[in-house]
């Protein structure tokens, strides 16, 4: 078969794609750059503000979107604003509202809907809301979408979310409860408020609701979503009983198979003896004992560690900054971290680059990027004969059984759904510790019969 190469790039054609002239790549830049020129925009668009904003968001989804991506947005963003040519008849006019309602009116704009709405953000054409804003408007939606008694208990257990929310924020909690999550829980209450309009029309309020009722609602659900369905409205009538509005719960915890842990959970043999080797062959291995270190006695995974840079490293301080807390290291964090660094001014080329973990072969190259997961992880099995997931999950395991799920939530930035899920299966380890210590005793009591 004969071979064909792009005209541009020289690509072969076979390969690259089924054009006949140009790779796909090629294909896509054409396509970019005929419309994204000076001369399309002003055949294309009447407003003068209008062909600025289409210009500038080309410019804009270059820089950060492959050449497909771009491609295909720039298809829908030639689209869209056609549509803010037509309907607004200057750049005052575009506001959240407007936009919403435009990005909404067609399908196919789902795939400039995030990019379009910060571009839009950075440009300061368009402004988010205030936080009061926010809560304003959520109260007056709850004022306009319910009725009667069905309107105390909503009002009353949004009101609580929010000074929840509140509360969390002056305590500086890692990760509060967002405003879109209440907005959520909202328009949940609104679903099971509109079906018991339609088909219960004789319910005058949240407490008439039976548990054969509740059932036949969440029938009418998403099976994917039906069990966040029944949880979120199983604690909405366990707050209302609380507040004695209603005086049962219609809508009971349906329990689903958790998944399975891929991880094995190291014993407590296993465990002091990964301490030990720590302490006594970290010279020998100082990538591995560093890899290992971090996930065994700090909780960190394979893409914090390979992201952490010099920069993040605070030697005086003993700690260390990454994207979500800070890392306090004690004497011998600061002994294994101080022999890699001695290791790393050896590596080949580690003199060009800013992170903290490098390469140290002959095939190193002199671009400042991180090191591949794989090499993470094989430099921590060669030292301890353990991947870097097993030992930090062995450390949430223990963290959770310990202190409950609440301290990985605030302390280590885990979500909710995890750290419970740690905690449960972190129960295993008070077995284990009980088990290992009617083992110190038995050892003991031969020791002095003996």
């Amino acid at each position: 078969m004969e071979e064909r190469i792009c005209e541009i790039c020289g690509a072969n054609l076979l390969k690259k794609g089924p054009y006949k002239y140009k790779c796909i790549d090629c294909s896509d830049q054409s396509y970019i750059d005929s419309r994204s020129g000076s001369e399309f925009s002003e055949t294309t668009f009447n407003q003068k503000w209008v062909r600025q904003l289409y210009l500038g968001y080309i410019k804009k989804i270059h820089k950060y979107y492959s050449i497909n991506h771009v491609r295909k947005s720039t298809t829908q963003a030639i689209k869209c604003f056609k549509i803010f040519d037509s309907e607004l008849e200057s750049q005052q006019q575009l506001n959240k509202e407007v936009y919403i309602r435009i990005i909404n009116s067609d399908n196919r704009f789902k795939k400039i809907k995030s990019s379009l709405w910060k571009f839009l953000l950075d440009s300061k054409i368009v402004r988010e809301d205030t936080e009061t804003e926010k809560i304003n408007k959520i109260k007056a939606y709850i004022n306009d979408s319910f009725e009667d008694e069905f309107y105390k208990g909503v009002e009353k257990y949004v009101s609580a979310k929010i000074a929840e929310r509140q509360r969390q924020v002056n305590l500086n909690y890692r990760n509060p409860t967002k405003l879109i999550t209440i907005e959520s829980h909202i328009y949940i209450f609104k679903d099971l408020y509109i079906w018991l309009r339609q088909s219960h029309k004789n319910i005058s309020n949240w407490g008439l609701v039976t548990e054969s009722i509740a059932n036949n609602f969440l029938l009418t659900c998403k099976p994917n979503s039906r069990i966040q369905v029944s949880k979120t409205l199983m604690n909405f009538y366990k707050f209302m009983k609380d507040k004695k509005i209603v005086f049962h719960v219609p809508f009971v915890y349906i329990k689903f198979r958790e998944p399975e842990m891929k991880e094995i959970i190291l014993d407590l043999g296993v465990q002091r003896e990964i301490a030990k080797q720590l302490t006594e062959k970290y010279i020998e291995y100082p990538f591995g004992a560093l890899v290992a270190n971090f996930a065994f006695f700090h909780g960190l995974s394979t893409s914090e560690m390979l992201n952490l840079k010099l920069s993040d490293i605070d030697i005086d301080k003993s700690k260390i900054l990454t994207g979500k807390r800070m890392l306090i290291l004690d004497a011998l964090d600061m002994l294994i971290l101080k022999n890699y660094l001695l290791y790393r001014k050896e590596a080949n080329k580690a003199a060009y680059k800013t992170y903290l973990f490098v390469r140290n072969d002959k095939g190193t190259d002199f671009r400042d990027t991180p090191v591949s997961k794989s090499l993470i992880r094989i430099k921590c099995y060669d030292f301890i004969g353990h991947n870097p997931s097993t030992l930090r999950f062995t450390f949430f395991f223990n963290i959770g059984s310990i202190y409950g799920p609440e301290l990985l939530i605030q302390a280590y930035g885990l979500s909710k759904t995890m750290s419970e899920r740690y905690a449960n299966f972190g129960t295993e380890f008070i077995d284990l510790r009980l088990l290992d210590s009617l083992e110190k005793m038995r050892l003991n009591l031969e020791y002095l019969n003996q």
